[in-house]
């Protein structure tokens, strides 16, 4: 029968899987504005064909969060990048008699570092969720 799932359950992605998993129709009630990202191979039907099999790879609510670290990291990165350049632009006589300059560029530096750790960070824990994931995939009956 149909499988009325609310998105605000704790473990919708699981009954969702088993749901695909059975070929039985799904209802997503209480659905926002903005979706989870883990529905994105659903409703972009991201079927892959594996020894004549149908497979769907039901999305990581945790590798989902760690891409947005990722990207959030790298805009940071650029935007401190492009403050310095603008005050290096923006600047006249001596550069280290610029306090402003001066002080961007120290706090640049140690944000800089951080972010580069935490993106480092990343980046290893999603390779590791990858590899972990990469046989976790469900099977489409009657698809």
């Amino acid at each position: 029968g149909l499988k009325v799932i609310d998105l605000q359950m704790p473990d919708f992605l699981r009954v969702l899987e088993r749901a695909v998993q059975s070929g039985e129709p799904v209802l997503l009630q209480n659905v926002q504005e903005e979706l989870d990202p883990a529905l994105g191979p659903i409703l972009n039907k991201a079927v892959t064909h594996t020894g004549g099999r149908m497979l769907l790879r039901l999305g990581d609510k945790e590798k989902d969060s760690l891409v947005l670290d990722i990207a959030a990291g790298k805009r940071t990165l650029q935007e401190l990048e492009d403050e310095i350049l603008r005050l290096l632009n923006e600047a006249s006589g001596s550069l280290l008699d610029d306090v402003q300059l001066v002080n961007t560029l120290h706090s640049s530096k140690v944000t800089a570092s951080r972010v580069a750790e935490q993106l480092e960070t990343s980046e290893q824990t999603e390779g590791k969720i990858d590899m972990a994931r990469e046989f976790q995939v469900v099977p489409l009956e009657g698809a």
